[in-house]
C-alpha cells in the first residue's frame, strides 16, 4: 500500500484502467473459450450425429426397399412375369437390388467412417464409449447385411433360373432370419445414435450455461475487485487533498506555526512540499517585517522625544528672546528720554548721572541676558543638529523598510504565480498572497509618507540650523553692540562733570544710541520671529513622529496578526 500511495495519479489511474482491461479481457477470454468449446461441440452434432443418423435412416430404407425388391422376386415364382424390360421383371428387380445394394455399402462404409470420427471428437467418456460400441455394431451390421446380400443374389439367382420355389425355400429361412436380424440392429444402432446425440445436446447445453455461470462470477469478481481497488486510490487521494485544503486554509487564516508531512511522492506530495516551503517562506517574511516594525516603532518613540526636547529649548529660547527684546524696548526709551533731556543737561547733571546708572544696570542685564541667548542658541543649534543627524538615520531605516516592503510585495506576487498555478488547490493560498501583498503596499505607503514627512523634517532641521546659527551671529553682534553701548555709557559717566561743555556731543551720542537701540530691537524681533519659525518646525517635527509611531503601531498589530510560532 505504500508502494502504491507514492506512485503519481497517473501512475495511479493507469493501474486502475489496466486492472480493468484485464479483467474485462479474462471475461472476454474466458467466454471467447466457452463459446468455442459449445461451438466445437454445436458443428460435431452438425457434422457427425446428425449426417450419422440421415445416413442410417437411409440404409435403414434402402434395407426395406430391397426386402421389397425380394417379395416381388418371390412373387414371380407364383406369378411369372414378363422377362421384358418392365419394372416388375425378373431382371430389372436384379438390377435395382444390386444397385440399392451397391449403394447401402457405400453409405454403411461413409456411417463407419462418421462413427471412427465419432470416437475421436466424443465430448465424454460416456458418450466415446457409446461412440466405440456403435462402431463395433456398424461392422456387425456390415458382415451381416454382406450375408444378405449374398443369400439375397443367390435366392435372385435361383428365381431368374427358374427354379422351383421347394428348392429354394431354405435360402429362403435363412434369409428372412438375417433380415429381421439386419432390421433389428439398424433399428437397434439408430435408437444408440440418436442417444449419443441427445447426450451431446445436453452436454453442450451444460456447457453453455457453465460459461453463463463462469461469465457471471468472472464478471462479479471484476466489479468487486475494481471498486474495492478504486475507492482505496480514492479515498487515499481525497484524504491527501484534504490534509492539503485544511493546511492552506490555516495559511490563510495566518497561521504559519504548523507543518505538514509531505513525504509522498505523488503529485499531491509535491503539492504539500510547496505549500510547507510557501509557509516557511511567509513565516521567515512575517518574522522579518515584524522585527523591522518593532525597531521601527522604537525609533519613532526615540525620534518623538527628540522633538519633544527641541520643542522644550526652542520655547525656552523663545521666553529668553522676548525678555530680550523688552529690555531692549526699554533701553530704547531710556535713551530717547536721555536723548530729550539732554538740553537739560547742564541743570540735570544729578538725574543724568542716576539715569547713566540705571542704564549702565540695563546694560548690564541686557549683556547677561544675551549671553545666556548666546549660549541657547548654541545648545539650541547642538540639539538640531542631533535632531537632523537622528532624523537622517530613521531616514535610512525608512529606506531599509521600504526595501522589506517591496521585498515582500514581490514575495507575494511569486506566492500569487505558484497559487495560480497550483490550479484550484492553490486559491486559499492565492488570497493569503493577495493580503500579503496589500499588506506590503499599505506598508510601501506608509513608509514612503514617513520618508516624506522625514525629508520635510529634515529640510525644516537644516532651515532651522541655519537660522539660529544667523541669529547667533546676529546675537553676537548685538553683545558686541552692547558692550560698545557700555564703553559708551561709561566715557558719559567720566565726562559727566563736563557735561555742560559737551551737550552737542551728549545728543550725537544719544543719538547714536537711540539708532543702536533700535537696530537691536529690530534683531531681537528677527531673533523672536525666528524661534516663532523653530517653534512651529519642532511642533511639525513633533505631530510626524507621532503620526509616523501611530504607523508603527499599527504595522506592529497587523503583523501579530499572524501566528508564527507554535
Amino acid at each position: 500500500m505504500r508502494w502504491l500511495a507514492n506512485r503519481s495519479i497517473k501512475i495511479k489511474l493507469l493501474i486502475i484502467i489496466l486492472l480493468m482491461t484485464f479483467l474485462s479481457l479474462s471475461i472476454a477470454g474466458f467466454g471467447v473459450f466457452k463459446m468455442n468449446q459449445v461451438a466445437h461441440e454445436i458443428k460435431g452434432i452438425a457434422d457427425e450425429n446428425i449426417p450419422l443418423i440421415q445416413l442410417t435412416s437411409d440404409i435403414t430404407v434402402k434395407q426395406l426397399q430391397s426386402s421389397v425388391i425380394l417379395e416381388k422376386a418371390l412373387r414371380a415364382l407364383e406369378v411369372p412375369l414378363d422377362s421384358g424390360n418392365g419394372i416388375n421383371s425378373i431382371d430389372n428387380l436384379v438390377s435395382r437390388f444390386e444397385t440399392l445394394s451397391s449403394t447401402l455399402d457405400n453409405e454403411v462404409i461413409q456411417a463407419k467412417a462418421l462413427t471412427a470420427i465419432a470416437v475421436e471428437h466424443a465430448l465424454t467418456p460416456k458418450i466415446k464409449t457409446k461412440a466405440q460400441e456403435l462402431h463395433a455394431n456398424l461392422s456387425l451390421i456390415i458382415e451381416h447385411h454382406k450375408q444378405y446380400e449374398e443369400s439375397a443374389e443367390r435366392i435372385l439367382s435361383s428365381i431368374r433360373q427358374g427354379d422351383d420355389i421347394s428348392a429354394i425355400s431354405n435360402s429362403l429361412q435363412d434369409l428372412e432370419s438375417l433380415q429381421s436380424v439386419l432390421n433389428k440392429e439398424l433399428s437397434l444402432f439408430l435408437v444408440s445414435l440418436e442417444s449419443i446425440t441427445q447426450e451431446a445436446v445436453v452436454k453442450t447445453e451444460l456447457d453453455e450455461e457453465h460459461a453463463l455461470y463462469g461469465m457471471t462470477i468472472i464478471a462479479g469478481i471484476s466489479l468487486a475487485l475494481g471498486l474495492l481497488i478504486g475507492f482505496i486510490i480514492s479515498k487515499k487521494m481525497v484524504s491527501s487533498l484534504q490534509v492539503a485544503c485544511e493546511f492552506a486554509n490555516q495559511i490563510a487564516m495566518g497561521d504559519f506555526s504548523n507543518t505538514i508531512d509531505d513525504s509522498q511522492n505523488d503529485e499531491v506530495g509535491t503539492l504539500l512540499k510547496a505549500m510547507n516551503k510557501t509557509s516557511l517562506s511567509l513565516k521567515n517574511m512575517v518574522q522579518t517585517i515584524l522585527a523591522s516594525s518593532e525597531t521601527l516603532a522604537a525609533t519613532v518613540t526615540e525620534l518623538a522625544e527628540v522633538a519633544r526636547s527641541n520643542k522644550e529649548a526652542v520655547d525656552v529660547q523663545q521666553e529668553n528672546t522676548d525678555q530680550v527684546a523688552t529690555a531692549m524696548h526699554q533701553m530704547s526709551a531710556t535713551i530717547n528720554e536721555v536723548a530729550g533731556s539732554a538740553e537739560n543737561t547742564a541743570s540735570s547733571t544729578k538725574g543724568a548721572d542716576e539715569n547713566i546708572k540705571r542704564s549702565c544696570l540695563h546694560i548690564d542685564t541686557t549683556q547677561a541676558i544675551t549671553k545666556r541667548l548666546v549660549e541657547k542658541t548654541e545648545q539650541s543649534q547642538l540639539m538640531i543638529a542631533d535632531l537632523q543627524s537622528s532624523t537622517e538615520q530613521i531616514q535610512h531605516f525608512v529606506v531599509e523598510v521600504n526595501a522589506i516592503a517591496e521585498q515582500t510585495n514581490l514575495l507575494a506576487l511569486n506566492a500569487a504565480i505558484e497559487a495560480a498555478r497550483a490550479g484550484d488547490q492553490g486559491r486559499g493560498f492565492a488570497v493569503v498572497a493577495d493580503e500579503v501583498r496589500a499588506l506590503a503596499t499599505r506598508s510601501q505607503g506608509a513608509t514612503n509618507q514617513i520618508s516624506s514627512l522625514i525629508e520635510k523634517l529634515v529640510k525644516n532641521s537644516r532651515s532651522a540650523v541655519d537660522t539660529i546659527q544667523t541669529n547667533g551671529d546676529d546675537i553676537r553682534e548685538i553683545s558686541s553692540l552692547i558692550n560698545e553701548s557700555k564703553s559708551g555709557i561709561d566715557e558719559i559717566a567720566a565726562e559727566i562733570l563736563s557735561l555742560s561743555d559737551s551737550n552737542v556731543q551728549i545728543a550725537s551720542a544719544s543719538e547714536e544710541q537711540a539708532v543702536a537701540a533700535e537696530e537691536i530691537s529690530r534683531s531681537m524681533v528677527g531673533i523672536r520671529d525666528t524661534g516663532e519659525l523653530i517653534v512651529a518646525s519642532t511642533r511639525e517635527t513633533e505631530e510626524a513622529s507621532e503620526s509616523l509611531a501611530q504607523l508603527a503601531h499599527q504595522l506592529q498589530d497587523l503583523m501579530h496578526q499572524f501566528k508564527i510560532s507554535a
